[in-house]
């Protein structure tokens, strides 16, 4: 049986990660520890949601791709 797909909002800043998901919310920074940090507490079956940000995603944008997780990047 096919689960219902889970979606996780995050707004990247130059400094920040801010997640949202099924009610929840994690701020996190925009590092190495941070990335690993939201990546973590997303889960494996979440899609990530994040607008792009003028490359200021691309590095979670990595981190996302190189752990298997799903994203996708909306534009502004």
């Amino acid at each position: 049986m096919n689960e219902p797909r889970v979606y996780a909002g995050v707004d990247v800043a130059k400094k920040s990660l801010e997640a949202y998901c099924s009610g929840k919310h994690l701020s996190a920074g925009n590092t190495v520890a941070g990335r690993r940090k939201l990546i973590q507490w997303l889960g494996s079956s979440i899609q990530v949601i994040c607008e792009a940000t003028g490359g200021y995603e691309q590095a979670i944008l990595r981190d996302l791709q190189k752990a298997g997780r799903a994203v996708t990047v909306a534009n502004p």
